[in-house]
């Protein structure tokens, strides 16, 4: 592709553009690619990428409950709902996993809470720069099940997470992609450096927690 079909392109290099971020994974950004295009090929990228934007929150929804985070899991199955056709079987499904979820997590033994001060922790030693922990700091209020599991992807999978407040989404959501075929939990970090390549005005094209309402288009980098 020439500069001027970058710089401009047309409603079939648009379409293709946009298959080419379903491809990769970002429904969101595939759906903006498309705004306001019209024809047969330029809906079908729309509705591949509203069904993308389901799933995506579902699976994010299934791994909070899995988790006890359960307010996250409602947010995440309301973005679902809004791109699910009615009585979508696969939103039925979901809300059906994060509903046992629920039951199970209410109905589980709770032991007693050991409480240890910051101090306890040698993590809290550690000079404020250290990235051990910002990481720690980063996990801190993720649910105990999905911190451990993200912990199990190593050292990798933090610094490409860490690479988002670091000012660099554009290399955070490359490195972080291949982890999201490993542990689904991934999902989200992936979710929050997309996030952060949205303007502000349009920041509600996330594909995790606010991807739910069309936005203006961006140019992908």
């Amino acid at each position: 592709m020439g500069l001027l079909s970058w710089l401009f392109p047309s409603p079939a290099d648009r379409v293709s553009r946009a298959r080419r971020l379903l491809d990769e994974g970002q429904p969101a950004r595939a759906r903006d690619e498309v705004e306001g295009v019209e024809g047969a090929e330029a809906d079908a990228v729309r509705a591949d990428a509203r069904r993308g934007l389901m799933r995506l929150n579902l699976s994010l929804a299934r791994q909070y409950a899995e988790g006890g985070g359960f307010h996250q899991a409602e947010d995440h199955l309301a973005l679902a709902e809004e791109h699910a056709d009615p009585g979508d079987p696969e939103l039925r499904e979901g809300r059906r996993v994060v509903r046992e979820a629920r039951a199970s997590e209410a109905n589980a033994p709770r032991p007693a809470p050991v409480r240890h001060k910051e101090g306890d922790d040698p993590i809290f030693s550690l000079p404020p720069d250290d990235p051990r922990l910002r990481y720690a700091l980063m996990l801190e209020g993720w649910p105990d099940a999905l911190r451990l599991k993200v912990a199990e992807l190593g050292p990798e999978f933090a610094q490409a997470a860490m690479l988002t407040d670091d000012g660099d989404p554009v290399q955070a959501v490359q490195r972080l992609s291949p982890f999201t075929e490993q542990e689904p939990a991934a999902l989200f970090e992936r979710a929050k450096a997309l996030r952060a390549l949205t303007p502000p005005k349009t920041s509600a094209s996330s594909p995790a927690s606010s991807a739910t309402r069309p936005s203006a288009r961006r140019t992908p980098p």
